[in-house]
């Protein structure tokens, strides 16, 4: 059996026929599922990235600081004897629920949409919500910047139940969360300069995402199917190029061709002159 993606192109008749000789079942994935659905890119590839990953920074640290073609190979296979193992092979092919058998183990890893009924308070008739009292007292807003932090904190230092032990602590803790606040600003800013460099240096062309195929299990139908569309194409691409030959030159070979007809039927005592008369 062999297990693809939904790629129209993968699908060509010389590989149907192939696999028919061959004895080869071809079993097309719905389309967008393979990241849920084929076990290289379940179990497999993520490992394997990780191991090559951890190769190429051993290799900066030995002072190469560019990786050529020379060094691919040089990387790539202890990367790949760490990841493409019997056990990661096998864990991939029970995650995507192909064996064992179990669509269960892939149906469960996705989200459920969201409920549609709505849910009515139980309230006693006649009462409104104004004149139900908070459960909970109202608190301030949470922080999110150094200015909301000391506002927070100075209203703490304001209030004369606050003893003197806790606001040592809560001194302790602003001082914490604007290095926090600190550091996540420097973060922010450099991911802006590497966002304006991407950016800079490839530009992204926007494609329409389509729907390439559904899940299925090719036949001989679609074998027939792909034959009778090769046919039609061959025709066409024939037809085409013998209208293209049987198109006359413009030209005024003709008229002089005419001419020496004339002449040489007038003139049968020149019988040398008859072979130019057959050339028109």
């Amino acid at each position: 059996m062999l297990i693809w993606d939904g790629f129209r192109t993968h699908e060509t008749l010389k590989v149907l026929e192939f696999c028919f000789e061959h004895n080869i079942i071809l079993c097309r994935l719905p389309s967008h599922t393979s990241h849920k659905l084929q076990p290289c890119d379940v179990g497999v590839f993520g490992p394997l990235k990780t191991a090559y990953r951890d190769e190429v920074e051993r290799l900066n640290r030995g002072g190469v600081d560019k990786v050529g073609k020379e060094h691919f190979t040089y990387l790539y296979q202890p990367a790949r004897d760490k990841a493409m193992t019997k056990k990661n092979i096998k864990a991939a092919w029970a995650a995507t629920g192909l064996f064992p058998f179990n669509p269960k183990r892939v149906l469960r890893d996705i989200p459920k949409p969201p409920l549609t009924e709505l849910t009515v308070p139980d309230r006693p008739v006649g009462s409104c919500p104004q004149d139900e009292a908070p459960l909970t007292p109202v608190t301030p807003v949470t922080p999110v910047t150094t200015e909301g932090l000391s506002s927070l904190h100075n209203l703490i230092k304001q209030d004369d139940r606050a003893s003197e032990r806790l606001q040592r602590r809560v001194q302790k803790l602003a001082s914490a969360a604007q290095i926090s606040f600190a550091k996540q600003h420097l973060l922010q800013d450099h991911n802006r300069l590497l966002a304006k460099v991407n950016n800079e240096a490839k530009v992204r062309r926007s494609t329409e995402s389509l729907v390439l195929g559904k899940a299925k299990v090719m036949s001989f139908e679609d074998l027939e199917e792909a034959r009778v569309k090769r046919a039609t194409k061959d025709k066409a691409t024939a037809d085409k190029s013998k209208g293209k030959r049987g198109r006359k030159r413009k030209n005024a070979a003709p008229e002089v061709g005419v001419e020496l007809e004339t002449e040489v039927v007038g003139e049968a005592a020149e019988p040398w002159k008859a072979p130019v008369a057959l050339m028109y």
